[in-house]
């Protein structure tokens, strides 16, 4: 009787070692999608929270061997958000104009001559932040992370994603 009360047992624990590991991995599983869920809808807040949008006044101007870029971001949205009237960025882009007389940056392509200018009005919506609030990766890190471009040594805008250089990415947006 001692051996089949001993045997009953061992069945038992058999039993419940073989459920165990059945329910574990899908309650693990189900506990990990809650967390991407949650992890997704916390840098989704995010970033609604810092999009603005703008109206994006970019000049091309090419003078000297050197083509300047300068993009001003300006309307009501930057103004209520962070304070301001406006973001300048201004990129130098030496070119020689001995190789090409023309290029093509940002979708549109430009004659290289001495003083020509090129101005192009867009509406745009952008990520932008401050130093002081920056985008917390850390609390909820998942795919795809960004990069942030400095604009007036204040300022951010979430720029590309980081995994652009690596072989078979799969970026969402």
């Amino acid at each position: 009787m001692k051996t089949n009360i001993k045997f009953g047992i061992g069945v038992m624990l058999v039993a419940m070692l073989i459920l165990s590991m059945a329910v574990m991995p899908a309650m693990s599983a189900e506990s990990k999608e809650t967390t991407e869920q949650w992890k997704e809808q916390q840098t989704k807040k995010w970033m609604d929270e810092h999009t603005v949008n703008v109206i994006s006044t970019t000049i091309y101007k090419y003078e000297n061997g050197q083509l300047e870029v300068t993009e001003i971001y300006t309307g009501k949205d930057i103004e209520n958000k962070l304070g301001v009237n406006n973001l300048t960025d201004v990129r130098k882009i030496p070119v020689d104009i001995k190789t090409t007389e023309t290029i093509s940056l940002d979708g549109k392509t430009f004659s290289l001559e001495e003083g020509t200018e090129e101005v192009i009005v867009t509406e745009k919506t952008v990520v932008l932040t401050v130093g002081t609030d920056p985008y917390p990766w850390w609390n909820y890190y998942s795919y795809p992370q960004y990069t942030w471009k400095q604009k007036l040594m204040v300022y951010y805008e979430r720029a590309d994603p980081i995994n652009l250089v690596w072989d078979n990415n799969n970026i969402k947006q």
